[in-house]
């Protein structure tokens, strides 16, 4: 599993499992520019995203501001054009509004949402 991007205190630490073709995405998620932050988490996607191959995405988010769920949201559609895409959304049990913005992407977008709930 390699580091892609190291966790600090407003960006999610974002690592990659080349075997299993599987992103993480961990962490808060309040980057000051989040252009910066996600032109490079785009740049990761879709340098390692390979056509014929299951490409999964797991977001572990404790918290992000409007700012990034407007740039989660253009990626979110932008990954509606290619296949073989898995996004695997993690909320923790008492956090409703994790999964009710993870709810909230999958119908704007109509890109389907995996959700798993986990107890820390």
């Amino acid at each position: 599993m390699k580091i892609l991007i190291s966790k600090d205190k407003k960006s999610p630490e974002v690592k990659f499992n080349d075997n299993d073709s599987i992103l993480y995405i961990e962490g808060l998620l309040i980057p000051e520019n989040p252009e910066i932050f996600f032109k490079k988490l785009n740049n990761i996607i879709f340098s390692s995203y390979k056509d014929n191959i299951k490409f999964v995405i797991s977001f572990s988010l404790e918290y992000f501001n409007t700012g990034a769920a407007r740039f989660l949201y253009k990626l979110f559609v932008k990954l509606k054009e290619y296949k073989n895409i898995e996004i695997i959304w993690e909320y923790e049990a008492d956090d409703e509004d994790i999964l009710e913005s993870g709810k909230e992407f999958e119908t704007l977008t109509n890109l389907p949402f995996v959700f798993k709930e986990i107890k820390k």
